[in-house]
């Protein structure tokens, strides 16, 4: 077996804070010798540069139901079942969705507006994009497919709607939806475009259903017409792209999703509020009906459950359009996580000796192959009772290890601890989480690491770790630096610590490059 490689956070983070150190230094340099060494002293200082690492719990996001399955029970279209063109790497409708995204389907289905407000990497853009796809479908089922805008996403980068073409590409492969991007950065002419594309997507073969440039655009309106906030200013400015809210493509306008809705406050909020209400005007005075449409805004950092009536409100100010069901129901959906502590054993069967959490780390070295009877070898030596080792009987090795451990005493310890921030360079704190023989020392962090190893490989169910964790470093910006001009003159017999004194009243001046 190859040597394991151990990992210390802490080691980690100092390297990562030497080298970030040794970049200012050579980045703000001074060619006199007292402010350069005035300057690396004060990077020097404890605790100036960087923080951490802190150790954190990050459980998984709480499964629901697949996608085959709301179609089975009609809550989705059958048509739901082709996206990806039937490439499970493109799309796989027997993978379960999440909890939340299964709400938000819900809520659609029920004619709601609503804003998404989970984590980074909760599967946010699904949540109105599953919904979008499936009204879009129904209707292609029910009358064939039609040129004309259905939904327009609202991004506030290009970059951002770059990375969702790239999941369009793959959802849409197959299906007769078309989807297009209109900023700043697309091409007037089809030749320019497509040979913008090419040259962008090396190696790879246009979908027929993908727009690429302004003409077709305004020919052929796509059906999910992704675009930015200025450049949805100018349509609705310029007789050339009239053609995308007329009467002959205009009528079948039904929803608009606003990512990163966090950034619209203030004077932009106002800004982009009133053009919603423009976009609205104009659909209803060129196609003679008011548009009725379903509204969608996501972010990852609007508030907490207690918050969710100022992010209704929020929402409804930007939209125009209802965000709650009446009474106190409010359409935000927020997400669901699968914690570890709930599947803890509340009498714990004993304590593995802290050395046991290295051999069990080793027997783990590669989760793909571990053997059961390495971890079982471990486990027995350092004591464990037989009729707990009993536990790993007719299990996956992993999920066997699991059962073994989640009645493990500092396992329920370091667990229930990692609900909050643990801060490893503060050393007592790791010798508060109770844990007999754990010391606030660096040993104490070795023993610690490999614990958090383990139990993230270890399951509590199928294919969900014991303890999905992180570790956090931060780093400050070089900006707030202060340095005393006069300490050689002042102080010429000190130190440089002794020269640079926050106490004494002698200016001093922000370092700037």
């Amino acid at each position: 077996m190859a040597q394991v490689k151990e990992f210390n956070p802490i080691e980690t983070a100092r390297k990562v804070e030497d080298s970030y150190r040794e970049y200012i230094a050579t980045t703000i340099h001074f060619a006199d010798s007292d402010l350069q060494a005035q300057l690396e002293s004060i990077l020097k200082r404890p605790g100036y540069l960087a923080k951490g690492p802190f150790l954190e719990a990050a459980p998984p996001y709480r499964k629901g139901k697949t996608v085959a399955e709301l179609v089975d029970e009609g809550a989705l279209c059958k048509g739901m079942m082709s996206l990806g063109g039937g490439n499970p790497d493109n799309f796989d409708p027997h993978r379960p969705l999440y909890v939340h995204q299964v709400e938000a389907i819900e809520k659609a289905r029920h004619d709601r507006n609503y804003a998404v407000v989970t984590g980074t990497g909760s599967g946010k853009t699904e949540c109105f994009l599953l919904p979008i796809l499936n009204d879009i479908l129904k209707e292609f089922g029910e009358t064939g497919h039609s040129a004309g805008v259905r939904a327009m996403i609202l991004y506030p980068m290009n970059a951002l709607a770059n990375d969702q073409l790239k999941r369009l590409r793959m959802l849409l492969e197959g299906t007769d939806i078309t989807f297009g991007r209109y900023t700043g950065d697309t091409e007037e002419t089809e030749s320019k475009a497509l040979q913008k594309w090419k040259e962008e997507n090396p190696g790879q073969v246009k979908l027929p259903n993908e727009i690429l440039s302004r003409e077709e655009i305004r020919k052929n309106p796509p059906n999910i017409l992704l675009t930015n906030y200025s450049m949805l200013e100018y349509l609705l400015l310029r007789p050339e792209d009239a053609p995308l809210f007329g009467s002959a493509f205009g009528a079948n306008w039904r929803h608009i999703a606003i990512d990163e809705a966090h950034i619209y406050s203030g004077a932009l909020g106002t800004e982009i509020a009133y053009l919603l209400r423009r976009l609205k005007a104009r659909i209803e005075s060129e196609t003679g009906e008011q548009p009725h449409l379903h509204c969608y805004a996501t972010s990852a950092t609007i508030g907490t459950d207690e918050d969710k009536p100022k992010v209704a409100q929020f929402a409804q100010d930007l939209f125009g359009e209802p965000f709650s069901g009446g009474g106190s129901e409010l359409d935000v959906v927020s997400s669901k996580k699968d914690q570890p502590q709930d599947a803890l054993d509340e009498t714990p069967w004993g304590m593995l000796p802290l050395a046991a959490w290295a051999g069990l780390r080793r027997a783990l070295y590669d989760p793909e192959a571990v053997d059961a009877s390495a971890i079982r070898e471990v486990l027995k030596s350092s004591g464990v009772p037989a009729n707990v080792l009993s536990r790993m009987e007719g299990e996956s090795p992993l999920l066997g290890l699991g059962k073994v451990l989640l009645g493990e005493r500092s396992v329920y310890k370091l667990v229930r601890r990692c609900k909050s921030l643990l801060d490893l360079t503060d050393l007592e704190s790791i010798g508060e989480l109770g844990i007999e023989g754990l010391a606030g020392d660096n040993k104490g962090v070795e023993t610690l690491t490999a614990m958090v190893e383990v139990l993230s490989s270890a399951q509590r169910s199928k294919d969900v770790p014991i303890l999905t964790s992180r570790f956090h470093s931060f780093l400050r910006a070089p900006e707030g630096i202060y340095l005393n001009l006069h300490t050689r003159k002042l102080t010429p017999n000190k130190t440089i610590a002794e020269r640079y004194d926050d106490s004494n009243d002698t200016p001093v001046y922000e370092v700037s490059v």
